[in-house]
């Protein structure tokens, strides 16, 4: 697969809605998660677990100052108003 056909992602919050959005995007073709950051270690530590070779960090803006990242997620949680 050529660097063009992939999408390398980050994801900013590893909370419960993060690793939903986080594994289904893992799932699709062509995307790889290469970073990810959360404020709290636990969710860190499970992100690592599901994509070991990325980068996990406490800070998100880390992942802005990076040239290697093509979209940058940010799952919000479902509840409404």
């Amino acid at each position: 697969m050529a660097a063009s056909d992939r999408v390398r992602l980050g994801i900013i919050g590893v909370g419960d809605r993060g690793q939903q959005d986080l594994h289904s995007a893992i799932r699709l073709p062509g995307v790889e998660c290469v970073a990810a950051a959360g404020i709290y270690s636990h969710r860190r530590d499970q992100a690592g677990g599901v994509v070991p070779n990325s980068t996990i960090n406490d800070d998100p803006r880390c992942l802005f100052d990076r040239k290697d990242i093509d979209a940058v997620g940010v799952p919000l949680p479902l509840h409404g108003d």
